[in-house]
């Protein structure tokens, strides 16, 4: 058997028996994977839909306790709307030569408090960690806090500390650990509010997680007639302000 691999994601197996020859290529899905937490910026409200350019930008979704691959073209999920992630796929993907996958749990509407271990949204965050063995994910991207505005910083700061403690406790026992990037990301109506911001900082400061993009900076020519979500320029923003962080974070070498 000649197995030839190609660009790391490409396998070529021929065989041969006797006097015929079998020719079989497959896609073996080697690459960057990175899990999505959060509320609807993160799940993708936009009414503007994005596609994956290529093969290479892929969405997971859980199947059966494991997972079941396809073209990370919006929605990201039932009834949902365009997101950031086959942007910033594209542009990872093309930086970096590898394919790039996504596996989208967020939850649009959803509080911190109902993250927290023992919830439903904590059990899914934790499968979709779980059906990634043994190779695990590249980061959590977590942009949430729209939900959040009656939270102290301080509030803030211990929900989202306990659930990156949980995570990392649950994987392997904590011999696991998988790095956080955390967005800035409270804009609801108009306005910005402190208590999800400077709990974002306190966390990256206490070292839980590394400092994700400043979505709130995204003003009113960024979202839909609701104040909340981001339009199809809000997600084109965001999505370079997400590259820029994970280019920075994870592939500095590469640029």
């Amino acid at each position: 058997m000649d197995i030839h691999a190609e660009a790391l994601h490409h396998l070529l197996a021929r065989c041969r028996w006797w006097d015929q020859r079998a020719t079989y290529t497959q896609r073996v899905g080697l690459g960057e994977v990175f899990i999505v937490a959060g509320q609807s910026n993160a799940a993708g409200w936009s009414e503007s839909l994005f596609l994956g350019s290529s093969d290479d930008v892929r969405l997971g979704t859980l199947s059966n306790g494991g997972l079941a691959w396809r073209n990370a073209d919006d929605p990201q999920m039932v009834f949902g709307g365009g997101s950031v992630w086959p942007l910033v796929g594209q542009e990872l993907s093309a930086s970096t030569g590898l394919p790039v996958g996504f596996i989208n749990v967020a939850e649009g509407g959803s509080s911190i408090r109902e993250w927290q271990k023992g919830g439903r949204l904590y059990a899914q965050l934790l499968q979709a960690l779980q059906a990634t063995r043994p190779y695990y994910v590249r980061a959590i991207l977590w942009a949430q806090g729209e939900s959040d505005s009656d939270l102290t910083s301080e509030q803030y700061a211990h929900y989202l500390s306990a659930l990156i403690e949980a995570i990392n406790d649950d994987l392997q026992s904590g011999q696991y650990s998988v790095p956080w990037v955390v967005a800035r990301s409270s804009y609801n109506k108009g306005a910005v509010f402190d208590g999800p911001r400077d709990g974002v900082d306190v966390v990256v400061r206490s070292g839980f997680a590394q400092p994700g993009p400043d979505t709130d900076l995204l003003g009113p020519e960024f979202r839909e007639a609701d104040s909340v979500h981001l339009n199809g320029a809000g997600t084109r923003a965001a999505a370079a302000l997400w590259v820029e962080v994970l280019m920075e974070d994870f592939y500095s070498g590469q640029r």
